[in-house]
């Protein structure tokens, strides 16, 4: 892939969330979302948001890296959800507003480490920056949300994938066991294709009552 087409759009659409700013995101909605890209590791997402009855988390973290892979293209992920309480979205919101308005952030790039990029909307429009992990106001922000989604969430591909990002910042999970792979077999259906229609139509329906 090509630097002028690693975009952040590019890897949430690689991810199937859609582009960095979610158009679901409506005037009632403040949401924060950031998208983590660490130099050697698979990329992460992480997003919160609070609407006028609840607020929640998700996280989605690619199997692989798409920096290593041709463009345009979809890769498969790790996804994770749940609720947060008002108390916990309220603390994050805090930590990003002090990285966002902090007088002495560098907004820089570098070629190691692990790169950011972060949109936000408060009901009144949408905001966005693209930074590198350099500042402590950012560092902490940072820390935090991979903080909450790591004790929050269950997936062990999820947990897994932030614990490798966390470790950019210089902090440390356990890993957790992932269980393995399931064994695949590829099933050849040899005939006319009424034959194998049919074959497939009686395949569906016997699952359905399975």
């Amino acid at each position: 892939m090509q630097l002028e087409q690693y975009t952040a759009d590019a890897i949430c659409h690689s991810m199937c969330i859609g582009p960095l700013v979610d158009p679901s995101w409506g005037s009632g909605t403040l949401a924060i979302r950031l998208l983590l890209k660490p130099s050697f590791h698979p990329e992460a997402c992480i997003t919160i948001a609070k609407g006028e009855d609840a607020a929640s988390l998700s996280v989605t973290v690619l199997a692989e890296m798409l920096w290593r892979q041709a463009y345009p293209c979809r890769l498969p992920a790790h996804h994770d959800n749940c609720e947060l309480t008002t108390a916990q979205f309220a603390r994050l919101a805090h930590y990003h507003h002090e990285a966002v308005t902090d007088p002495n952030a560098r907004r820089t790039i570098c070629l190691d480490g692990m790169g950011v990029n972060c949109a936000w909307t408060t009901g009144n429009g949408c905001d966005q920056f693209q930074s590198h992990v350099v500042d402590d106001s950012l560092r902490v922000f940072v820390s935090q949300m991979i903080d909450q989604a790591w004790h929050t969430l269950t997936n062990a591909g999820v947990r897994n994938g932030l614990a490798e990002c966390a470790r950019y910042i210089g902090a440390e999970y356990p890993a957790d066991p992932v269980p393995p792979k399931p064994t695949l077999f590829r099933l050849g259906v040899f005939g006319t294709p009424d034959d194998v229609d049919e074959y497939f139509r009686v395949l569906k329906i016997s699952q359905k009552k399975a």
